[in-house]
């Protein structure tokens, strides 16, 4: 069931209680900033505040809930830009659930295949990276296969990626950390990609969600990924472009 819903107003504190149990520490944001925008299901229109110049797209902002036996058992939380991409921000499931994330992906494709246009992407951020953990590969896996089955190929950007800091309360890189970008879209959507275009589509990553996810935090988060993405850039603006032939 979609958050918001009133039949899934009452799984709140235990939506809290799995976020905690199943997001690593270093992971996490608050899951009552992901409620409170779930109910409102978008994310407030704001100013980039930054030197680009396009217009900020409407995000509409979902929390998918898995619920079995009057309890919740997994969770999705989807971002869907209306640039043409989605953004799954947080996928989890307990174990011992089989198919759990697979229905979720499911739902959610199926409640929004008709907002993107083609050629669209679906975006995801893995931390740490996959060549770093198990839980990532997997992970990797279940994305990959899934967009194989949706008529998709998908593709680790090749950036030196950084997870910006969720933490609420500060913004000193507590929870900023290295992560891989995977971009599932059509075959022939990806292999047109340039790095300018990966570039571009951290930078609409950065600004369109993060700023306005954390809102709260004012201009001080703004500046800080400002700093963020001119480091990002200046980093990976020689990367090669990728070979066609992937």
């Amino acid at each position: 069931m979609r958050y918001g819903e009133p039949a899934a107003r009452q799984y709140a504190d235990q939506f809290c209680e799995l976020f905690h149990r199943l997001i690593p520490e270093n992971q996490q944001m608050s899951p009552t900033i992901i409620l409170g925008h779930a109910a409102e299901g978008r994310l407030e229109d704001l100013s980039r505040g930054h030197d680009t110049q396009s217009a900020v797209p409407p995000i509409g902002y979902f929390l998918y809930l898995a619920v079995q036996d009057d309890r919740v058992i997994g969770f999705l939380n989807l971002l869907v830009v209306e640039r043409n991409y989605a953004l799954i921000a947080y996928l989890g499931a307990l174990p011992s659930t089989g198919s759990a994330s697979w229905k979720m992906l499911q739902t959610a494709w199926h409640d929004h295949a008709n907002t993107l246009k083609s050629p669209f992407a679906l975006i995801f951020e893995i931390a740490p990276p996959v060549a770093e953990s198990a839980r990532s590969s997997a992970k990797a896996r279940l994305f990959t296969e899934y967009s194989r089955l949706r008529g998709l190929a998908t593709r680790k950007a090749p950036i030196d990626y950084i997870q910006p800091d969720m933490v609420h309360e500060e913004t000193a890189g507590t929870t900023e950390q290295p992560a891989d970008l995977y971009i599932a879209s059509s075959p022939d959507a990806l292999a047109a990609m340039s790095k300018q275009s990966y570039l571009r589509l951290v930078e609409s990553i950065y600004f369109d969600v993060y700023v306005r996810t954390f809102r709260d935090l004012g201009e001080d988060y703004t500046r800080y990924i400002s700093r963020l993405y001119e480091k990002l850039r200046a980093r990976n603006e020689d990367i090669p472009s990728p070979s066609n032939s992937e």
